[in-house]
């Protein structure tokens, strides 16, 4: 269902998780190696220092933050707190909603995106939407933006206008942030300067992906509703968030150059991938964010065949609304970038 599967099998470069290329600040490091110190600890249950972190980088306030153990240990809890009887999804998205839904039995239903619109959204089919969320009323509405698999961005006004008529439905909406900042347009596209407007918007995002940490597992969620954010709380473990998550975090959040560089290389290596896959026959998907989708009907399973060149991609087969021949491949660092695509080559024949 995920990608990073590299214990199954021998694999040296691994494209199928979506997290930054670049090497941690060392700063990072030597925060984690002095956490050391503090393992005999129990850690803070309310994680107040990151909290100040993230209040500080995102101007919001604390009370309105929610630390969690990855995105999805927060967007478990908000299932759970919320407890829907039907969710709606756009398809494809991120596979791990309906993980989560399916815990709790919760009937799902589809919006589908049009292959033939590179998997966004026209006017016509936004109208579409509307009129489909008017007629269906679910209780809760997922959405992630940038989108996975594809990675394109969703418009703050598309994205308001869509948070004004849920809520005068009475349907809650979880925004999915968690890869907006490696698209670089963070500030013209996020929800987080105006989330108070809303009591139905929960906001996760995640420091796994834009900083590359998913060994520590690293989340946080906003709402504006106090209320929700203790329904939430209540559906967490204590002591979620460890000590090293905890003081690498705040470390993190402090370091805007390490963002900053990372997006700028990040934009010149997707487009260099992204029109590599492309001169290889092969239909690519445009993305405003690190990972690119694509499709080929050259090669049956390029997965297993690229496993055996100990390159592991993600399979998105599994993804609602798509099928066989679909991949998603993470934008790395130059040097591994000419390797796939090396790779790919070689495995189409």
């Amino acid at each position: 269902m995920h990608g990073g599967n590299i214990y199954s099998t021998k694999i040296k470069y691994d494209f199928s998780v979506n997290v930054n290329p670049y090497r941690l600040p060392l700063k990072a490091a030597f925060s984690f190696f002095r956490s050391y110190a503090s393992l005999k600890n129990y850690p803070d249950i309310n994680s107040a220092e990151l909290s100040q972190a993230v209040s500080e980088k995102y101007s919001i306030p604390e009370k309105n933050i929610i630390m969690g153990n990855g995105a999805s240990d927060i967007i478990f809890a908000t299932v759970r707190a919320l407890a829907p009887k039907k969710a709606l999804l756009l398809s494809p998205c991120f596979s791990g909603y309906i993980h989560a839904l399916n815990s709790l039995g919760t009937e799902i239903i589809y919006f589908p995106l049009k292959a033939a619109e590179n998997f966004s959204l026209s006017a016509e089919r936004f109208s579409e939407l509307k009129k489909f969320i008017k007629n269906e009323k679910p209780d809760m509405f997922f959405l992630c933006n940038p989108n996975n698999p594809n990675g394109i961005l969703y418009s703050r006004d598309f994205i308001t206008e869509l948070c004004d008529l849920c809520k005068t439905l009475g349907i809650f909406i979880l925004l999915d942030e968690c890869f907006i900042e490696l698209s670089g347009k963070a500030k013209d596209y996020s929800l987080c300067s105006t989330f108070h407007s809303y009591d139905n918007l929960i906001i996760i995002n995640a420091l796994t992906k834009t900083y590359a940490v998913p060994g520590l597992r690293l989340g946080f969620g906003i709402c504006s509703s106090e209320k929700i954010l203790s329904g939430i709380k209540h559906q967490m473990p204590e002591w979620n968030v460890s000590i090293p998550a905890q003081k690498v975090g705040k470390v993190l959040l402090q370091d805007v150059r390490y963002i900053t560089s990372s997006v700028k290389k990040i934009k010149k290596e997707r487009k260099f991938l992204s029109d590599g896959i492309s001169k290889l026959g092969l239909k690519v998907y445009p993305s405003d964010s690190n990972f690119i989708l694509f499709y080929t009907e050259k090669q049956a399973d390029l997965k297993t065949e690229l496993i055996k060149q100990q390159i592991l991609i993600r399979d998105c087969s599994d993804y609602e609304n798509l099928k066989n021949g679909f991949y998603r491949v993470a934008v790395k660092s130059h040097g591994e970038n000419k390797i796939l695509l090396r790779k790919i080559k070689k495995a189409l024949g």
